[in-house]
């Protein structure tokens, strides 16, 4: 049993049980992808399966994954594991419950579904920022993330929270797309399309 990375107050960390979706992602990948990102990840997988779903991992667990995947997948790799990630998190333990509230009494569309995000992100990441709705319109939904924590500003980062998102309208049976806009300082925007 491997110890968990330390948590210091105030610094960004992760839920758990969304790395471990991850690292099923992983595991599913082509066999060359998936063992090369294993084994660069080394310790920080021991972190994530010694862990509980509801442990908090430190931001350096979610950090790594996110160098190591773009490192082998390449950026578009990148956004499509974060995507395939976030999509199993929507069925599985910790959103399911919000994410069949919505099937069940709203007809499902992007628009709605897009009005969990500030939630669902919150249940996923500790003082790692909010997300807030900028504005929705007719397939385009803009998303104001700040204040984003120092060690976050990293494009793996911006891109894959971006590609994440891609999930609601994917989900109400919708072709997707999404962008990031950073000037450098402590605030994104995400813009999807659908």
């Amino acid at each position: 049993m491997s110890a968990l990375p330390e948590l210091r107050p105030g610094a960004a960390r992760i839920r758990a049980s969304y790395l471990k979706l991850l690292l099923e992602c992983v595991r599913r990948l082509p066999d060359a992808e998936s063992a090369e990102i294993l084994n660069r990840l080394g310790t920080h997988i021991a972190a994530v399966e010694d862990s509980t779903r509801v442990d908090w991992l430190p931001y350096e667990v979610p950090v790594a994954f996110l160098s190591t995947a773009d490192g082998v997948l390449g950026r578009e790799g990148l956004r499509a594991l974060y995507l395939s990630a976030t999509r199993f998190l929507l069925h599985g333990n910790l959103l399911a419950p919000l994410f069949s509230a919505f099937a069940n009494l709203f007809e499902l569309s992007p628009e709605r579904m897009f009005r969990s995000a500030p939630a669902g992100f919150a249940s996923i990441w500790r003082d790692a920022g909010d997300i807030g709705i900028k504005s929705v319109a007719s397939g385009c939904v803009v998303l104001h993330h700040s204040p984003i924590p120092e060690v976050l500003r990293v494009s793996t980062f911006l891109e894959a929270t971006a590609a994440s998102f891609e999930a609601l309208p994917v989900e109400c049976g919708r072709s997707a797309s999404s962008q990031v806009e950073f000037d450098g300082g402590d605030a994104a925007r995400y813009i999807i399309r659908w």
